[in-house]
């Protein structure tokens, strides 16, 4: 049993509006959809990904308008690596983040600059080692677009030593080091872990949870895997419904289950989850497209749908 990939990351805003404003006319992504914190309905849940809404592409936030700025710490993602088609693009988005204000700094295969709210990014060069996920936007050359979610980088008060819930229990290999890879049966995923570089404040900015991907027969398995393992499952796999594939899909009956391990070393932690393939939305916290908070003005991607190809 294996998992797919990785399904979703989520995150904390505090401001909607200018969340879209950056990961959708700046980096291009496509807004998948708006509905709401399933467990606080007061609270917007923005989805962007690739054109479909594919498992692999999704990053999504959780908003608290207002809420104050956070940071990573001990038990808590502090990069999300993007994957790019090449080095050539790398030079595209340089050039793009700094005619936006947006410093970067290059490396090896690789481009490091933070959002709005302080969440660091990486894009890196893949060069073809999975399906590239793109989104469309007309002022990205698709030869440069963004083409997934490439990776993670956490911070551990003992990264280097080797976790065994990573490679015992969810079937990652480790590289050395802090450093892991997920060789998904549909995707890749690298995972790192760094020492921790401060106290873990949690806000926007940060981390909520992060998702892998499974097929949906095997959720009970993946439950008594982590039970066996002595980790925490919350609650029995769920039939979820109200959720429909971004891109317009019929709605079809998936199963999520969430998993979290705790962090004695720190408050701030991020919850991991695993879901079913077949959904873009996530069950962290859930989401539903029915109830809706009206007293928040709507939120747009700026882009009228007849703009897209």
């Amino acid at each position: 049993m294996r998992l797919a990939g990785l399904h979703h990351i989520t995150m904390i805003t505090g401001d909607a509006q200018r969340t879209v404003g950056f990961y959708v006319d700046v980096l291009g992504l496509r807004l998948v959809k708006k509905t709401i914190n399933f467990d606080d309905p007061y609270a917007y849940h923005l989805y962007f990904g690739d054109e479909s809404g594919t498992p692999g592409s999704i990053l999504t936030w959780f908003e608290y308008a207002g809420a104050r700025r956070g940071g990573p710490g001990a038990g808590m993602i502090h990069t999300i690596q993007l994957g790019v088609p090449s080095e050539q693009a790398l030079g595209f988005w340089e050039t793009r983040l700094a005619e936006r204000g947006f410093a970067a700094e290059r490396g090896d295969g690789m481009l490091r600059f933070a959002d709005r709210e302080g969440l660091g990014l990486e894009l890196v060069s893949v060069d073809g080692v999975d399906a590239p996920l793109r989104a469309w936007h007309p002022q990205v050359p698709e030869e440069f677009a963004l083409v997934g979610l490439a990776g993670a980088r956490a911070y551990a008060p003992y990264a280097a030593v080797e976790e065994s819930v990573l490679t015992d229990v969810l079937a990652f290999t480790h590289l050395g080091g802090g450093e892991y890879r997920l060789e998904g049966k549909r995707r890749h995923f690298h995972w790192a872990y760094d020492p921790p570089a401060g106290d873990s404040v949690p806000g926007a900015g940060t981390v909520h949870h992060i998702a892998w991907a499974t097929r949906d027969d095997q959720q009970r398995a993946w439950r008594s895997r982590i039970v066996e393992a002595g980790g925490i499952a919350l609650g029995e796999p769920l039939a979820v419904d109200e959720l429909g594939h971004a891109a317009g899909a019929a709605r079809q009956s998936v199963r999520g289950l969430t998993i979290g391990a705790s962090d004695r070393s720190s408050s701030g932690r991020s919850w991991a989850c695993i879901f079913g393939t077949r959904s873009s939305s996530p069950r962290c916290s859930g989401s539903s497209s029915t109830a809706k908070p009206g007293k928040r003005v709507a939120i747009s991607n700026r882009m009228p749908r007849g703009s897209r190809k």
